[in-house]
């Protein structure tokens, strides 16, 4: 039973601090329990981690989706701490386990549910190398090198993912402002040489333009600025 229960109160002050910086307005008690919330999910992938099923039973199918993160600021949070467990390993949440060795092998959940979800992470999502990064208290150099891993590991899973599912992508992207999907094809584009996804973007247009010009129109203006601000940069 005690090892069931892996997360320490250390988990819940790291989550807290961040919360508390992150969002000051908000009242002490509404923090503790979103992070206590936060936490229980965190501690939810520990378990399924220790399974180290590829395929999940429903019950374990529902309680993994439901704890992955919801947005890219959740996603930072979750895979860039370096969390203390009872028996008194630091491990880190696998993201490479999460969503290229269980997300592809779900089959209870929703289709459109699972892109949504990818779709909500990666609005706004980046490299922790592109900004500013003083004002982050990861706790050493190596949580920042698991969180810049781990988003390479969402970036590679979700390419494989909307290049496959076009039409449900569609129909969820439709719903989304034009800023919204031009964030999403950011993401999914952004490299420190762009111009290696040419044929990829190429073959992506084609799949797209049968289903939603808008959003291949994004596409491509999403596509070509990342092309432009590599260009002006000199590269």
């Amino acid at each position: 039973m005690k090892r069931n229960l892996l997360l320490l109160f250390v988990v819940i002050a790291i989550y807290s601090c961040k919360n508390s910086q992150k969002d000051s307005q908000h009242p002490v008690e509404t923090k503790f329990e979103s992070s206590e919330s936060v936490n229980k999910r965190i501690s939810t992938l520990f378990q399924i981690e220790m399974k180290q099923n590829y395929v999940l039973s429903e019950e374990d199918e529902e309680l993994f989706f439901s704890a992955l993160p919801n947005n890219f600021s959740e996603f930072e949070s979750f895979y860039g701490i370096r969390y203390q467990l009872n028996d008194g390993r630091k491990l880190f949440l696998s993201c490479n386990y999460h969503y290229n060795t269980l997300m592809p092998n779900l089959f209870y959940i929703n289709k459109k549910q699972i892109t949504e979800k990818l779709i909500r992470i990666s609005l706004n999502g980046f490299y922790v190398e592109d900004k500013q990064i003083s004002s982050m208290d990861f706790d050493s150099v190596s949580s920042l090198s698991n969180l810049f891993d781990a988003t390479a590991e969402f970036q590679r899973s979700i390419q494989l993912y909307f290049a496959s599912n076009v039409a449900i992508t569609c129909q969820v992207l439709k719903d989304l402002s034009n800023a919204e999907i031009l964030s999403f094809w950011k993401f999914y584009f952004y490299s420190p040489h762009p111009k290696n996804y040419q044929r990829d973007f190429e073959e992506l247009q084609r799949r797209y333009t049968e289903y939603d010009l808008r959003i291949t129109k994004l596409m491509k203006n999403s596509y070509e600025k990342l092309l432009s601000e590599h260009d002006s940069l000199g590269h």
